[in-house]
């Protein structure tokens, strides 16, 4: 018992992770199934969001996954990646780079699809 005691005092930050994933799964229903349009729509992140400040979708995007199969892929990964940077550099680390990855990641993709949107209008293709 002490042995497991030692080992989850060491990943909290996988473990709030996984419950959170789950969670998010058996509240969107997305644990066997894909998620539906709905769920998407509400905690989905998509580069308008940023613009309209939808900041919350920043977050719960990288608790929503796709389902299925990817749910228990996203599981799997969380558990092993992050549970492994964890272990090595601590939770405070692993949490910071994890989420500063996240967050700089759709900030930078919104940016990008914005220009290049902006771009082809620019060039004249229009979007529909």
């Amino acid at each position: 018992m002490k042995i497991i005691g030692n080992f989850l005092r060491r990943v909290p930050f996988t473990l709030l992770m996984l419950a959170g994933l789950a969670f998010a799964a058996l509240v969107t229903n997305t644990y066997f199934r894909e998620i539906t349009r709905h769920w998407l729509n509400r905690t989905g992140f998509a580069s308008n969001d940023l613009w309209y400040w939808r900041l919350e979708r920043m977050f719960t995007s990288a608790l929503v996954t796709l389902g299925g199969k990817i749910f228990w892929v996203a599981i799997l990964m969380v558990a092993v990646i992050v549970g492994l940077a964890e272990w090595m550099t601590g939770w405070r680390r692993t949490a910071a780079t994890f989420w500063g990855v996240h967050l700089l990641t759709l900030v930078l993709l919104s940016l990008i699809i914005s220009l290049l949107l902006h771009q082809l209008r620019a060039f004249g293709w229009k979007l529909q």
